[in-house]
């Protein structure tokens, strides 16, 4: 998404396997976030004005690497991109498991307001409390917009505007979770037995939507337009999920019947 803007004048992607799914509109370069001395030669090289940070374990990682990747990780990144004079946002990808979840109020909704993050002490899994705290440490990290120079020549050492991404349950081209796992009941039991009333509903977000909030948010962070209370963007996290919820075996049962 970030490819096909015209105001981006490059996009660098770094990860410690970049030879899938690349595009040729993008750079890919080798870069594992647990090794300071590699994301610190990354940043000296390319001089990145934006950071989109997505990388974090799956949900069923042991606690030890969310802990490690996930939040020590962050931090130390955050660290780094304070020291460059040209990093102005950061943008992290969070997840609905940042705040907690209660199975028994799944009949309404929930928004940023009556949301609580989670923390280290959460009675959440250590995927959600790894989120939660990730969340809590890169708002932290933000300085606030009405206090930088937004002009090109300015220099931003020890300044950060930052955002937090909430994204729900993602499906759509390849995603390697919730459609690959539904999709491998095809043909068995699985799909013609049900449990419940499936009157709780569940949030779900495609692909294509989560990647492009991820380009309005940097833009918005840098446009210089939302420095007013009410429309303030940086320091702030946002739920991103598709305009309506469904029953929760509604996706499996789309997926597998073909009416998604």
């Amino acid at each position: 998404m970030f490819a096909a803007e015209p105001c981006c004048t490059r996009v660098v992607v770094a990860s410690r396997n970049p030879n899938k799914f690349r595009i040729r509109q993008a750079e890919y370069r080798p870069c594992d976030l647990r090794y300071i001395e590699e994301v610190k030669a990354l940043f000296q090289d390319i001089q990145p004005k934006i950071i989109i940070h997505t990388i974090s374990p799956g949900p069923f990682a042991q606690a030890s690497e969310q802990y490690e990747v996930t939040y020590f990780g962050t931090k130390r990144v955050l660290e780094l991109a304070k020291l460059r004079p040209s990093v102005r946002a950061f943008v992290w990808t969070s997840s609905v498991n940042s705040v907690e979840l209660d199975s028994t109020t799944n009949h309404r909704p929930i928004n940023e307001a009556k949301a609580t993050v989670t923390d280290w002490t959460s009675r959440a899994s250590a995927y959600g409390r790894a989120k939660g705290s990730t969340e809590t440490l890169v708002l932290g990290s933000n300085t606030d917009a009405t206090a930088v120079d937004f002009s090109d020549e300015a220099d931003w050492r020890g300044k950060l505007l930052t955002m937090s991404l909430r994204v729900t349950g993602l499906y759509g081209p390849r995603d390697k979770t919730s459609i690959k796992d539904i999709l491998s009941l095809v043909n068995t039991i699985a799909t013609r037995t049900q449990i419940g009333p499936n009157k709780l509903v569940h949030s779900w977000c495609y692909v294509d939507s989560a990647a492009n909030a991820h380009v309005y948010a940097a833009k918005a962070l840098l446009d210089a337009k939302h420095l007013q209370p009410d429309i303030r963007v940086d320091g702030e996290a946002f739920f991103i999920a598709d305009p309506k919820p469904h029953e929760i075996l509604g996706l499996h049962e789309g997926c597998t019947s073909g009416s998604w």
